[in-house]
């Protein structure tokens, strides 16, 4: 269990690092619902996703929906047997807890 919630981490803190790489892929994501991609890959790549060279290019950034296609990978990730995974956003806990003056 904190094997998996540690590589979540790692996704989210890779998905949220900025890149200059520029996009050599510009595919139309399929959505199982607004909240969800439809996953239809794996890459054989075993760096994706795990250094700021090279990360997981959700996109979004031309229509500013960089955050929800952030959500809506993460919402399409399961664990070695189809189990749903949760997470959470570790900045939003954070602030939450922060007093507003």
């Amino acid at each position: 269990m904190i094997k998996q919630l540690t590589l979540i981490g790692a996704i989210f803190f890779l998905i949220s690092c900025s890149t200059t790489q520029q996009v050599s892929k510009n595919v139309k994501q399929e959505l199982i619902d607004n909240d969800t991609f439809l996953v239809k890959e794996i890459s054989t790549d075993k760096s994706y996703g795990l250094t700021p060279k090279n990360p997981v290019e959700v996109g979004g950034a031309k229509d500013s929906e960089g955050p929800l296609n952030e959500r809506r990978f993460l919402n399409a990730l399961t664990g070695p047997n189809g189990e749903r995974i949760h997470y959470y956003d570790r900045a939003v806990a954070v602030l939450s807890k922060v007093k507003m003056v």
